[in-house]
């Protein structure tokens, strides 16, 4: 497994959501594997994009894409130093090294 940030960047290569820009799922569980043993991450929260088959139906799949990456720019500007993943389409988790007990903000 990697362990500078520059090798972790290059296996995360693999790894990326191209549309999003955020990790994949598959990058997801290999962090959580390392983390059984690391405890770098203390919480994790997930995130649901709601109606996004919707607007792909009702608008286009370009339109869909592109509300997909808004809502990963807004998620990323919430959430700076978590590391992102994007999990199954509509779906996101957020791991942050800091605890959190605090509910995550409704993005309109």
């Amino acid at each position: 497994m990697p362990e500078s940030q520059l090798e972790k960047r290059r296996f995360s290569h693999f790894y990326n959501d191209g549309l999003a820009g955020f990790y994949n799922e598959d990058y997801l569980k290999v962090v959580l594997q390392q983390n059984q043993d690391s405890y770098e991450y203390k919480s994790m929260n997930a995130i649901h994009l709601k109606n996004l088959s919707k607007c792909n139906k009702r608008k286009s799949w370009g339109q869909g894409d592109l509300l997909l990456k808004m809502f990963a720019e807004d998620i990323q500007s919430r959430y700076p130093k978590a590391m992102i993943f994007r999990v199954y389409g509509n779906n996101f988790a957020i791991l942050s090294r800091e605890r959190s007990n605090a509910p995550l903000q409704n993005s309109q």
